[in-house]
């Protein structure tokens, strides 16, 4: 099955949430399907192969002219949706799927951008209509993944009536920031008995790596959040006290605690599981990763941006096909 998904989340904690974005269908993000664990490090670390504004309104003249033509296919129509979603034309988004629409009538990926570009414009209850009825035409769409996008909709829904609410639990539905005998509950599951031999990609994580690779989920701290958490349910301790990092830097409550107390496991400095997160031995493990991890992010940063240089001036030699693909 060709599923080609992206999904696109900006929220912050500051105010109450937008629930903005959900999944975005185009041919960029079919690279989604092969996403794995040197790609998970990639994103925690900085490097999300983002493009620039430049790349978007070339595709969007380029794609416009292919649909010109007449005989353009029907993923022509969500790359051009797409494009324009992505510089902010979300009324020309829509446009642009209801000729689709009635060219190419019931497609799963229509319903999908549609419930994104309605979330987009701040109609939270009109794009999960859409994502469910996305649903309905094709269950198994990319492997199951789908239905993270809806369940982080609607967890946000949750906390724009519930503030405290991420203080408890993530998107995932997994209670968090609870003590056990002492223990604390990220502890509790980091320390399960995972299978070490389980590798990415695997649900959650592939599908939160792709909201923040193909979208803009890089600026959600309840991704982020999330994103340590499932890190943490594989065992994967390393990746995921970054993902903790880059959640606290964008103002979870709750991601540096937990960090904190998962970086124990990596520089234990004599602390032990039960000593409380703002502990001198905690935060001393604590600091070690966090400067390591905010360096590997700057570097990814620096990779990001040269890529998008290099991409922006194969667009400026007309190098169009090349660069978007088709």
């Amino acid at each position: 099955m060709r599923s080609l998904l992206a999904c696109a989340l900006a929220l912050t904690l500051a105010a109450t949430p937008r629930i903005a974005d959900a999944c975005l269908w185009d041919y960029d993000t079919l690279k989604e399907e092969s996403l794995g664990q040197a790609d998970a490090a990639a994103v925690i670390g900085g490097d999300l192969h983002k493009h620039s504004k430049a790349f978007y309104e070339a595709k969007v003249e380029y794609t416009r002219a292919l649909i010109a033509k007449g005989n353009a296919t029907k993923d022509r129509y969500d790359d051009l949706a797409v494009a324009l979603a992505k510089l902010g034309k979300h009324d020309d988004a829509i446009a642009i799927l209801a000729d689709k629409e009635q060219k190419f009538p019931g497609e799963y990926t229509t319903e999908a951008n549609l419930g994104t570009f309605l979330a987009m414009k701040g109609d939270t209850k009109g794009a999960l209509d859409h994502l469910k009825k996305a649903i309905a035409i094709n269950p198994d769409a990319h492997f199951g993944r789908e239905k993270f996008q809806i369940q982080l909709l609607e967890y946000l829904q949750r906390v724009a009536s519930n503030k405290t609410l991420p203080e408890n639990e993530n998107f995932l539905g997994i209670e968090v920031g609870k003590d056990h005998a002492g223990e604390s509950s990220v502890i509790i599951h980091l320390s399960r008995g995972h299978n070490p031999k389980v590798k990415l990609p695997t649900p959650p994580v592939a599908a939160i790596v792709g909201l923040m690779r193909f979208g803009d989920g890089q600026d959600n701290p309840h991704l982020w959040y999330a994103l340590g958490w499932a890190l943490v349910d594989q065992g994967n301790a390393q990746l995921a006290v970054r993902a903790f990092r880059r959640g606290e830097l964008l103002g979870h409550p709750r991601a540096g605690k937990d960090g904190a107390v998962v970086s124990t496991t990596i520089y234990s400095l004599g602390a032990i599981c039960c000593d409380p997160p703002e502990s001198p031995k905690v935060q001393a493990a604590w600091a070690k990763i966090t400067k390591l991890a905010d360096a590997e992010w700057a570097k990814g940063q620096a990779a990001d941006a040269r890529r998008q240089t290099a991409e922006d001036a194969k667009l400026a030699k007309q190098q169009l096909k090349a660069v978007f693909g088709y």
